[in-house]
């Protein structure tokens, strides 16, 4: 079973690789608007921040979750299924 922190990282990298999978796209000649740019780099920015906060939180000390909005990480509770049992 994953841990909370493993599960939460997953959920934080998840959008940056729909970012790059948009990015490669991108590269095979998509056209995209400014607007949609910048929806983009707000999530590359987004995930990149929640990265660095749970590394700081978990490596450096627990007030870093902070800048996450709570001082405590998130506890997943196990449900019936499970998805990686």
């Amino acid at each position: 079973m994953f841990s909370s922190y493993l599960l939460s990282m997953m959920r934080t990298l998840a959008p940056i690789l729909v970012v790059w999978l948009i990015a490669q796209a991108v590269q095979l000649g998509v056209l995209l608007d400014g607007s949609l740019v910048v929806s983009l780099l707000t999530w590359v920015f987004t995930g990149a921040y929640c990265l660095v906060v749970h590394w700081a939180e978990l490596r450096i000390g627990g007030c870093f979750g902070r800048l996450l909005g709570f001082a405590a990480p998130p506890v997943y509770q196990a449900q019936w299924p499970m998805p990686f049992g």
